[in-house]
């Protein structure tokens, strides 16, 4: 009898160091103490984990489309510049030049005003999340 109380008790030991062992690794992971379930996901720490990456899928495609937004731009005025460039007939006019390049520097100060709101509302939107 006391053979089998031996080997439970060995067994039990056993199981137990696994089962410190485990705790210890998942703690030094930097996973421990996080709520857990068996249905899904519940806890606080589920849900604040979802709003961070929610707050960063929204960041990076608020990037993306600002970053789209600006080629999109950058093509436009590229268009309209060599539009401006290409019109030859009227070279020597200079009243037409100065109308061209008036347009041209009202353009580009257009496209950096653009620029800075963008920035402006990205920063105003990342304080936001913070």
């Amino acid at each position: 009898m006391s053979e089998i109380q031996d080997a439970v008790a060995q067994e039990t030991n056993r199981r137990l160091e696994k089962a410190v062992g485990e705790l210890g690794d998942k703690y030094a992971q930097g996973k421990g103490g996080m709520d857990t379930s068996v249905d899904g996901p519940t806890g606080t720490a589920y849900k604040q984990k979802a709003a961070e990456m929610n707050q960063s899928r929204k960041a990076l495609k608020k990037l993306k489309e600002q970053e789209e937004a600006h080629k999109e731009a950058l093509v436009k005025d590229q268009k309209v510049e060599k539009a401006i460039k290409n019109d030859e007939e009227f070279e020597d006019d200079a009243e037409l030049e100065r109308l061209r390049e008036a347009r041209l520097r009202q353009l580009q100060n257009q496209k950096v005003e653009k620029a800075i709101k963008n920035d402006e509302e990205f920063e105003d939107d990342a304080e936001l999340e913070r």
